[in-house]
């Protein structure tokens, strides 16, 4: 569907944020003179509905969405954080009702772009930065947006000599109906079961995305399980992680059996992020660009807030945001970036309905600290620990209950030995207590970073 499709027909927008906004004012290049409607489930921001009001032809509706209002139009432009399994959608979907986003109108407006789509549980919007740093220095033209932040409507039309590099949720995932010219999958592990229903589901959607190649390169991970057993054959496949292409050992980053940059010469932080490198090195390698020429600013690499970033130290304690973590994965990543420190870890958020026992054995097992767990999932989180003590018979890592980020953060500095690391790593989302991610990590900023010595961000 190109955005010349929508005229005249009866068009509403869902989910007011950047991404619509941005995909209306490109709509209304096209078709200035057409009506739309606005949906927003609840009230939006005052300048914001203040300014979409300044064009007599936008109808702002505030309220819940239900499959009758749905069920008045031709198409509903979603944004990506709307569940396509919402009952209303599913009942107005069998009324005629067409569903489409941002992401796939960006598609089928630009179909001849050259793309490189980055999805995976973890780690995709590193990865995403760090393959158009690359290509950057290898001497490409590179556009980076999507999920990263950057709607894809907010960008000038793509010219013929740029390289898209464009980071994908499963949200965006899930219903894609276009094709990349490259896709990149970081890693697959269960997340987001609310919004997809359930494990199989939220596997199903996010490979969703290496199933719309159409035979265009796929970069997979060797090493990742569920990769490897829900994708055992896919045309034009390159590996990373595979010992003969780029893969991760003794603190490095290999070709085949050529040591290629050391950890020691990246500014990230955990074995987690050289295999994020590998990846992206996999892409450079795909274009046939020089490997050397694109490593060559690698020291230059900015890393993304939130996301293993040193605040600094205070009374002989480091202080570390990893408020991006939303699963028991990505903490134990975090908590690999210390081996040899006494970790006191910030575990809870948004109660997705995860298990816990996975990550409760490992706490146990490694002799982690301390943890000290956060509303709504820190119940649960503590049970499932101090039933691991039990069953091992241990009494580390210490576990107590907080009431909040503020009270968590009181309870670690009690717990934490000079020497040692605080980490904010939730391994769950900040739904319903935070904004969002970022203003969880700069909420504990806040709280951790007076008198101590200068932010060092890895």
């Amino acid at each position: 569907m190109t955005l010349s499709n929508l005229a005249n027909k009866k068009v509403a927008l869902w989910g007011i944020g950047r991404e619509i906004k941005a995909t209306l004012e490109a709509i209304r290049k096209q078709l200035p003179e057409q009506d739309f409607c606005l949906l927003n489930d609840t009230p939006i921001d005052p300048q914001d509905e203040q300014e979409l009001a300044k064009n007599p032809r936008n109808h702002i509706r505030i309220g819940t969405v239900t499959t009758e209002i749905l069920t008045a139009f031709d198409i509903i432009i979603k944004t990506p954080g709307i569940s396509r399994y919402k009952q209303a959608i599913l009942e107005a979907k069998n009324k005629g009702v067409i569903f489409t986003t941002p992401t796939n109108l960006w598609f089928g407006e630009y179909p001849g772009t050259a793309s490189i789509c980055v999805t995976g549980t973890k780690g995709k919007s590193t990865t995403s930065s760090l393959v158009a740093h690359l290509l950057s220095a290898a001497g490409k033209k590179v556009v980076l947006a999507g999920n990263i932040g950057v709607p894809l409507f907010s960008m000038n039309a793509p010219q013929k000599d740029e390289i898209w590099v464009i980071e994908m949720s499963s949200y965006q995932a899930a219903d894609f109906d276009g094709r990349p010219g490259m896709a990149v999958l970081v890693n697959l592990f269960p997340e987001h079961l609310d919004w997809h229903g359930n494990e199989k589901t939220y596997y199903q959607d996010k490979l969703n995305l290496l199933h719309r190649l159409g035979g265009n390169i796929a970069i997979l991970n060797q090493t990742d399980k569920n990769t490897v057993r829900l994708l055992p054959y896919l045309p034009n496949t390159i590996y990373f992680n595979d010992p003969e292409g780029f893969n991760v050992r003794n603190h490095a980053v290999y070709e085949g059996g050529h040591r290629v940059i050391g950890a020691d010469q990246i500014p990230l932080l955990g074995a987690h992020n050289l295999s994020n490198l590998a990846a992206a090195l996999t892409v450079v390698s795909a274009l046939g660009l020089d490997i050397t020429k694109a490593l060559s600013t690698i020291g230059s690499f900015q890393p993304l807030p939130h996301r293993l970033t040193r605040l600094g130290e205070k009374n002989g304690i480091l202080y570390v945001d990893d408020s991006i973590s939303t699963t028991p994965q990505s903490a134990i990543a975090a908590i690999e970036a210390f081996p040899d420190k006494s970790v006191t870890i910030l575990l809870g958020g948004f109660n997705r309905g995860l298990q816990w026992e996975e990550l409760a054995q490992y706490l146990v097992d490694h002799a982690i600290h301390a943890v000290v767990t956060m509303p709504d999932s820190g119940p649960k989180i503590a049970a499932a620990i101090r039933a691991e003590l039990g069953r091992q018979k241990k009494t580390s890592p210490i576990v107590e209950e907080s009431t909040d980020l503020t009270d968590a953060v009181k309870r670690a500095q009690r717990l934490t030995p000079k020497g040692g690391v605080i980490l904010l790593s939730p391994a769950a989302p900040s739904y319903g207590r935070f904004k969002n991610f970022e203003e969880r990590g700069e909420q504990f900023k806040q709280q951790t970073t007076s008198n101590k010595s200068p932010s060092v961000p890895l």
